[in-house]
């Protein structure tokens, strides 16, 4: 008696997670797109770019003024459409690649820590130099230390930090999944 076995085809080979979602828009790149956008216009168009002055990160007015909301509305903020331009450009290429990867959620989350973190770096880090350079200078003449004094008092805006955080984030994550 001879036994006939039949064998099953074997499965299709399995497609790398990165492949099988690049056909859909990633929801939370396309939203930060679309919010830097939008908060771009909103600005040119109501404020005719004047409200740099009262949303850009600013060590002095977080830390003495308590103007807290500083925090997350420099993010939000850029400077000109080239700023905002390379800015996108990063979002886009970079945030598509770690929200395919990661998943929606995580990235939102990890999107909303870098926000938050990053600011607090810059004010930490803003102020700490700031003291560090005043303290060193104490028998300096005056016009060296106004320009310590204007560089801790001058306010910075854009995605770039998170940009940064994003580029460390990938890093450590599966390459073969990124690249």
């Amino acid at each position: 008696m001879t036994r006939t076995t039949t064998m099953a085809p074997p499965p299709p080979p399995r497609q790398p997670q990165s492949d099988r979602r690049n056909n859909k828009w990633p929801p939370c790149t396309t939203f930060i797109c679309a919010l830097l956008l939008l908060v771009h216009v909103s600005n040119m168009l109501l404020f005719n770019g004047d409200s740099m002055q009262l949303i850009s990160i600013r060590p002095i007015k977080v830390l003495k003024r308590g103007e807290w909301y500083r925090i997350v509305t420099n993010a939000v903020f850029h400077g000109d459409l080239t700023h905002l331009g390379l800015n996108l450009m990063g979002v886009w290429g970079l945030g598509k690649t770690l929200e395919q990867s990661t998943g929606t959620r995580q990235f939102a989350s990890l999107t909303l820590w870098s926000v938050v973190l990053t600011s607090i770096l810059y004010v930490v880090m803003a102020t700490c130099i700031y003291q560090t350079l005043d303290y060193s200078m104490d028998n300096s003449s005056s016009s060296s230390r106004n320009g310590i004094q204007h560089w801790y008092k001058k306010g910075t805006k854009g995605f770039s930090g998170i940009l940064f955080h994003w580029s460390v984030m990938a890093c450590y994550m599966d390459r073969g999944a990124l690249w």
